[in-house]
């Protein structure tokens, strides 16, 4: 498991730094920039509008709750950050489908996986290897005593077979 987990930090570091960084700077940007309210009175944007604008803003999800109609200035905030935050987020959420089809990273997840399922048997097993002729014979005598088994073969006709017996 911690194999997985360094690999995936190893792998998200740099996607996460930017994601972050570009996030946290057009929300302080946004703090920044006052705005005027119905009445023209001058107006900041809190960190948690201006936190959840940038999220819906990022994420291509909409405009359907700002608060108050934007300024000039924030407008030209606003088109500034919006090709940052998209591009941090598609190269953060292409980064993890690459790191999903990288053979290690799958071969990493078998290992694992394997493990996980050896820690978790709770009773005794033999490893047998090859099931030829005598490895047929030595599941056989270790299964006619209750015992279990777990055979390797490298032959895929073998293991066909081997199932059907």
């Amino acid at each position: 498991m911690n194999d997985i987990i360094w690999l995936t930090m190893r792998r998200l570091r740099t996607p996460l730094i930017i994601l972050l960084l570009v996030y946290f700077v057009s929300v302080f940007a946004m703090v920044s920039v006052p705005g005027v309210d119905p009445d023209g009175n001058p107006v900041r944007v809190g960190f948690l509008d201006a936190a959840y604008f940038v999220t819906i803003l990022a994420t291509t999800i909409g405009f359907g709750e700002v608060p108050y109609s934007f300024t000039s200035e924030q407008r030209l905030l606003v088109f500034a950050i919006i090709l940052p935050n998209v591009v941090a987020w598609l190269y953060s959420i292409g980064t993890i489908l690459g790191l999903f089809l990288d053979p290690q990273f799958r071969a990493v997840m078998r290992r694992s996986r394997f493990a996980r399922r050896v820690r978790w048997l709770g009773d005794p097993f033999f490893i047998v290897c090859g099931f030829g002729n005598t490895g047929s014979l030595v599941v056989k005598g270790l299964l006619r005593r209750g015992l279990k088994a777990v055979v390797l073969e490298l032959s895929q006709e073998t293991v066909h077979r081997m199932t059907l017996d």
